[in-house]
């Protein structure tokens, strides 16, 4: 029988406490979930991650929400980039009387009833770029499938019913204004209503009405002729810029 020495027992005991050690370090180890669905051992060796399946089908459907978002922001700066508005009309119509010739009592009783006479709309002026303006007008209860002239005039609606048209260029000399009368030249807003009683106009210049010079759009009982001629003036509003 081999007999064992003082040192050699220690050093054979020392081999199995280590042994037993690592047993125990081996079995001790357990792992605990993470908050977000990963797995780590207690001990930080090893980390394991594992997606949750429902929380990244949950990540995954947030995602049509953000790309709508996006869209509305979008929408909100195609808008936030529209034409800038110059001037706008405002207040009542303002209703002209009629003038009733007496040689003909029919004649007389169909000029007394104003075709605007229930007038009611706007119209818009809007910044076009490179210097120009774009109005439009959009009105309603007038008579219907009648053509009508529309005009931007130079003076305030109760001011000698609005005075005449506003030229971006006025004659010179001796000129009168229906020399250089033209839809170039002044705003234009001729226009036919429908069935109805509507009816909508726009218009287009290379100008900009100068301040204080323009202040009111006027509806006339015809479409506008040469030399800017458009019969009575039936209806106006106030527009000023």
């Amino acid at each position: 029988m081999t007999k064992l020495t003082r040192s050699g027992w220690l050093s054979g005991a020392c081999a199995t406490l280590a042994i037993l050690s690592t047993l125990g370090a081996c079995s001790s180890s357990k792992t605990t979930p993470a908050t977000d669905g990963s797995t780590t051992t207690a001990d930080g060796a090893a980390t394991t991650t594992t997606v949750d399946a429902a929380k990244a089908a949950d990540s995954a459907a947030t995602t049509p929400d953000t790309a709508a978002s996006a869209g509305d922001t979008a929408g909100s700066t195609g808008d936030a980039a529209g034409a800038a508005k110059l001037a706008s009309s405002t207040g009542a119509w303002v209703i002209f009387p009629q003038t009733t010739p007496a040689a003909n009592p029919d004649a007389a009783a169909t000029a007394a009833a104003n075709p605007a006479m229930n007038v009611a709309g706007t119209i818009d002026a809007f910044d076009a770029g490179g210097g120009k303006t774009r109005f439009v007008l959009n009105v309603t209860g007038l008579t219907p499938n009648m053509e009508f002239g529309s005009h931007l005039h130079k003076l305030a609606c109760a001011d000698t019913m609005a005075g005449g048209h506003y030229q971006n260029v006025p004659p010179t000399g001796d000129a009168g204004p229906a020399t250089v009368a033209s839809p170039t030249n002044e705003i234009w807003l001729d226009f036919t209503t429908n069935a109805a009683g509507a009816g909508t106009a726009t218009t287009t210049v290379d100008w900009k009405p100068r301040t204080g010079e323009a202040k009111a759009i006027v509806i006339h009982v015809m479409r506008t002729a040469d030399g800017g001629v458009a019969g009575s003036k039936l209806a106006c509003v106030s527009m000023v810029f």
